[in-house]
């Protein structure tokens, strides 16, 4: 018995891709050098404190006296301290002093908002605006420090507008008052 056969038309169709679009590359700094773990970088105290680190895997121990002090720490002892204590490093307490070694160490982000102790004095000039939009980017360690140079800068007369004394008061939820040690 034959068969019937169906004759199907079938139209060839020509599918083109869509192009692919690469999500656009963010804008972050590549080091220009070549990190080694052991390499030696300068840091900084950025907090009013002594700044103590011990490290847990050498026990080596630095201890970084007063606001602006400077010290070397290897880039094997940062990467402990990132790992282990990143108070020290994500709340601003510590400022490390080589833009290659912050990159390496993803803090780019929070190195371009950080008020660091080569510009503080700048940011109690600024309008109140401005102000405002600079410590809502800080970490709180730098809120704190900005609390303390700022009590210190009241009590030795450097900055005695009463109405940005208030408004900082405002803005870091502190009291200056002779009580407070910050």
């Amino acid at each position: 018995m034959a068969r019937a056969i169906k004759k199907v038309n079938i139209k060839e169709e020509t599918i083109i891709p869509e192009p692919v679009v690469a999500p656009p590359i963010q804008n972050t700094k590549i080091a220009s050098r070549i990190i080694d773990k052991d390499d030696y970088v300068d840091v900084l105290n950025n907090t009013t404190k002594i700044l103590v680190f011990v490290n847990s895997r050498t026990t080596g121990e630095w201890i970084i006296e007063g606001y602006g002090a400077r010290d070397v720490m290897q880039v094997s002892d940062l990467i402990t301290m990132k790992s282990n204590q990143s108070k020290i490093i994500l709340d601003g307490w510590l400022i490390i002093d080589d833009e290659d070694v912050v990159n390496y160490l993803r803090l780019g982000e929070l190195y371009k908002t950080l008020i660091k102790p080569d510009n503080i004095d700048e940011f109690f000039k600024l309008p109140e605006l401005e102000m405002k939009e600079i410590v809502s980017k800080q970490p709180k360690g730098t809120k704190d420090l900005l609390a303390q140079m700022a009590k210190i800068k009241i009590d030795n007369g450097e900055f005695d507008s009463i109405t940005k004394q208030r408004f900082l008061e405002n803005l870091l939820g502190i009291k200056f008052d002779s009580s407070n040690t910050y």
